[in-house]
């Protein structure tokens, strides 16, 4: 074992490994190791992360990306995304040292090679908050290789790069139409079908930063069956679940020509049961549902119709009326009749 992979928990914190001169590391094998080395320093805070950045790790972890094996080069990815969070100088230190070009080509060569999850989540963390990052790595190619990642990865895989695409496009009108073009729409709703609750929920929000922007990508969605799977989401769903295709369904509806197919597809049904539970559990997941009824068909007499029929809304009463009052929600939800 080579001298610089021994424990970096038991190392004096003042003197952090770094990846060493390639006299030292004889072999991939070795690199990789330090690279996993560098991770496991990462994940222990900011603080190690920092001393990482500046104990010179970056050039040789982009040098890695470069002329590494499969394996090391997906170390050195999963490297970066652990200094790449919540740090938007290491961030742009390491697209200032060139890693956000072999990134890309790491996923363009992705050959279902163990680990590959990491290199989605990469690009991901690079791009969060930074327009200027996220338009380049689109310049360099990522979302059709994030795209094929969705159609052969492994489950793990599929999903952070669904999360990857969503993040590139997020409050972009371009990158999402490119995203959405690319053919990301339909594989993103029917892995919104599988997996955990948490999944779902994260998925439902990437469709949301999807058709923040777009009223294209919004009918492209809905197209796609979008709203049958919120619906579903919806009614079966973890509360995080539920509030998540909540804020999808009001980024779909927020556009005056797409609103009437929003109506009619079940999501306002299992919204308007939400508001009729009586759950403690379901009280946040109420007011996004309420917020969003409010926002998008406070004037809809077509709605109080709806409400009427599916039996959230006796008439005599009106209930929605006091509900879209000036009160408080608690106080306006306590005085329903739903």
């Amino acid at each position: 074992m080579p001298a610089c992979s021994q424990n970096v928990l038991d190392m004096d914190s003042r003197n952090p490994p770094h990846m060493q001169a390639e006299s030292k590391l004889p072999d991939d094998e070795s690199k990789a190791f330090t690279a996993l080395e560098l991770r496991n320093l990462a994940m222990l805070g900011e603080d190690r992360c920092a001393q990482t950045v500046k104990a010179g790790s970056l050039q040789p972890l982009v040098a890695l990306l470069n002329e590494g094996s499969e394996k090391a080069k997906a170390c050195a990815a999963l490297v970066l995304k652990h200094l790449a969070v919540d740090s938007e100088d290491r961030c742009a230190q390491i697209a200032d040292a060139g890693a956000l070009r072999p990134l890309v080509q790491l996923l363009k060569e992705a050959r279902g090679v163990e680990g590959m999850e990491w290199v989605a989540d990469a690009p991901k963390n690079l791009a969060l908050k930074s327009e200027q990052r996220s338009a380049q790595i689109v310049k360099e190619g990522a979302i059709q290789p994030l795209v094929a990642l969705m159609q052969k990865g492994t489950a793990q895989t599929k999903h952070r790069a669904a999360l990857a695409l969503s993040t590139l496009a997020a409050f972009n009108e371009g990158r999402s139409v490119q995203v959405a073009d690319a053919g990301a729409v339909p594989l993103l709703i029917s892995l919104l079908e599988e997996g955990s609750d948490r999944n779902k929920s994260e998925l439902a929000m990437a469709l949301t930063l999807l058709a923040a922007n777009s009223e294209e990508v919004s009918a492209q969605i809905i197209r796609a069956g979008a709203l049958q799977a919120l619906a579903k989401l919806l009614k079966e769903g973890s509360a995080d679940a539920k509030q998540s295709a909540a804020y999808t369904v009001f980024q779909l509806g927020k556009y005056e020509a797409l609103k009437s197919h929003v109506a009619k597809a079940g999501v306002l049904d299992q919204m308007v049961t939400l508001l009729r539970e009586r759950s403690g559990e379901t009280r946040t997941v109420q007011e996004t549902a309420f917020s969003v009824l409010q926002k998008l068909w406070i004037d809809d007499k077509k709605l109080l119709t709806l409400l009427y029929m599916v039996g959230a809304l006796p008439m005599q009463q009106s209930p929605l009326i006091k509900l879209f009052s000036s009160l408080p929600f608690f106080m306006q939800f306590r005085s329903t009749q739903i």
